[in-house]
């Protein structure tokens, strides 16, 4: 998408600005608890942790990981729905699945898990 945007907008520097400015690439939908079970599940499977349900921040945690309460509630307690279309106007081609998103937290996981 990067390259198809930086020579879509040489070609043309006025094409996108501004609010038209923003592009896309996700072409998915998946629910923050879902993800959060996916990572769970990954996490018991290697056995750094014991429980693959998700639980809730408590009001530490959220102190403790997030800046503010707000930022908290704006980060997992909201919904973001985008479509590449204008990617796509462009000549991009989204090649990645809800799928891959899954299978690409094991590896992840298995590297942060080493740092």
């Amino acid at each position: 998408m990067y390259l198809v945007l930086f020579n879509a907008v040489l070609a043309n520097p006025e094409l996108h600005h501004g609010w038209n400015g923003f592009c896309f690439t996700g072409d998915m939908e998946f629910s923050w608890y879902d993800l959060a079970k996916k990572i769970g599940e990954v996490t018991v499977a290697l056995g750094l942790a014991t429980e693959s349900e998700p639980t809730e921040f408590d009001a530490e945690e959220r102190a403790k990981f997030f800046w503010a309460e707000m930022f908290a509630n704006l980060a997992f307690a909201s919904n973001c729905r985008v479509r590449p279309s204008r990617g796509i106007a462009l000549g991009w081609k989204p090649t990645h699945t809800i799928d891959d998103l899954w299978a690409s937290i094991r590896p992840e996981i298995e590297v942060i898990s080493r740092a």
